[in-house]
């Protein structure tokens, strides 16, 4: 993660250590909105849906596969108007038409939301209770200890990553 500040100072660092993402990931950090939204793909009122396309470089083999280390967006359109704004835009980058099952498949949030974690409550409950972010960032947000290491490479192992 690069970040570059207007004085032209940076902060740089792997997102693998970055605090906020560590949270982001393990969902604490969410509107308790998200763990019921009421506005998943199938009942959204926008015009568009923006979001990662993940998984699109899982498809390999295909002639019409899309790699890129930058990532690539995923743009759902849902109304005329929604199909009007991505037209007026369409000769600034590559569009690839895909199926909506496809974007489902490893875009599971699209219709379905994440479950609350466990530790979400304690972490809020133990911030109220004054507890120091170094202390919240080490008990919730864990990302050094041999434990932690163990359950990332299991996770490989098993095919979860």
């Amino acid at each position: 993660m690069k970040i570059v500040f207007k004085d032209g100072s940076l902060y740089t660092d792997k997102v693998t250590r970055e605090i906020f993402f560590i949270g982001f990931g393990k969902s604490i950090f969410n509107r308790k909105s998200c763990y019921e939204c009421k506005f998943r793909l199938n009942n959204t009122k926008a015009d568009l849906t923006l979001a990662d396309f993940w998984g699109i470089d899982r498809r390999s083999g295909d002639e019409n596969s899309v790699t890129d280390d930058k990532g690539v967006s995923l743009v759902i359109t849902h109304t005329e108007a929604g199909e009007n704004a991505l037209s007026a835009i369409s000769g600034n980058m590559q569009i690839s038409e895909r199926g909506l099952d496809e974007a489902e498949k490893y875009n599971p949030r699209m219709v379905s939301s994440v479950a609350e974690p466990a530790g979400r409550k304690s972490f809020f409950s133990d911030m109220a209770a004054g507890y120091g972010f170094d202390r919240l960032r080490k008990k919730y947000m864990d990302n050094e200890s041999m434990k932690y290491k163990l359950k990332c490479m299991a996770k490989h192992i098993l095919g979860r990553a």
